[in-house]
């Protein structure tokens, strides 16, 4: 079943209408975190911000170092999506077996302005006023407001936000025509690369503009190479690439958000936040009268009613509602 809005699909789920919801509203988090029916893991995925980089003045890697270097993503997992989120200091999500990753940037407002001055704009003087792209989700805006606080607190600098519904916001994002948009990418299998190579020139999920030579040939490579360590090296070098070139700017590291109930059988978290429908039941009245699998535990109710959006299932998710 496919429902729009976070709090109906939630209320749904509350009323016995459905039997499993992903990604409550986090406004509600603090109430459904403790519940034994809210499961939730560490997840390989980045929720992040692509930058038009054929755009002026973020076609400049200073300009977008900046806002990247404004950013206090720990106020954002605290105080906004509150469920245990990583703050994201690299793209390349932490746990991936044999590979470390490059170099993380800091949150470093001082540097930032510095970069911004370098760039022409000091304390934010003669910046265009630039607008955040989001699809409309109630996270994503507050999200969008809390950046666009920072960076008028950080860098003098001011952005507009729009949101857009989904099919709209991807033929926007998809044919570059936007400045900053909001973006989320899950990880389709445990490497590094599939976070890496959407960005070689002119890859499907590029939808920035950016064109980096020596990055399309590490990502080639990586390709090639039969040796496990060299590959990953290869990889890191991409990454710090990215990084010091900043056409996406990462925000945090999800961790995957489910409402299940406990006669769901054969349900568990998992990194990816990938479960195959065919291994999932419903287990019967008297089964159902035994106590659930730790992995769906049982269900209390609710502290106060809720709801939430109902995403596709996470197996048939890469770009993130």
């Amino acid at each position: 079943m496919s429902v729009t809005g976070q709090t109906t699909a939630l209320n749904m789920y509350e009323t016995g209408q459905v039997d499993w919801v992903t990604d409550p509203p986090s406004s509600l988090l603090e109430y459904l975190r403790d519940r034994p029916d809210f499961v939730r893991a560490p997840q390989l995925s980045v929720y992040f911000y692509r930058l038009n980089v054929d755009v002026w003045p973020l076609d400049d890697p200073r300009v977008r170092r900046a806002l990247a270097l404004s950013i206090d993503r720990q106020v954002i997992v605290d105080e906004v999506t509150k469920a245990y989120q990583l703050p994201a200091f690299t793209f390349v999500p932490p746990g991936l077996t044999g590979y470390e990753s490059a170099d993380p940037f800091p949150f470093d407002p001082q540097k930032a302005k510095r970069l911004l001055a370098e760039a022409g704009f000091e304390d934010g003087r003669g910046f265009p006023k630039l607008t955040i792209l989001y699809n409309t989700q109630e996270t994503h805006r507050a999200i969008a407001e809390v950046i666009q606080q920072q960076w008028r607190n950080n860098l003098n600098v001011v952005v507009g936000l729009q949101n857009m519904e989904w099919g709209t916001f991807l033929d926007k994002y998809a044919s570059m025509e936007y400045q900053i948009a909001r973006a989320g990418w899950i990880a389709d299998y445990p490497d590094p690369n599939t976070f890496l190579d959407m960005w070689v020139t002119d890859g499907a999920q590029n939808s920035t503009g950016w064109s980096n030579p020596r990055y399309d040939r590490l990502i080639e490579e990586a390709g090639r190479e039969g040796d496990a360590e060299t590959r990953m090296q290869l990889l890191q070098e991409a990454e710090q690439l990215l990084l010091d070139e900043m056409p996406v700017i990462p925000i945090y590291h999800y961790t995957s958000l489910n409402m299940i109930k406990p006669k769901v059988r054969g349900f568990s978290a998992t990194a990816q936040d990938i479960h195959p429908l065919h291994i999932l039941r419903l287990a019967d009245e008297e089964e159902a009268a035994e106590p659930a699998a730790e992995t769906a535990p049982a269900m209390t109710p609710a502290a106060t009613p809720a709801a939430v959006p109902a995403a596709v299932p996470a197996a048939s998710r890469k770009e993130t509602l």
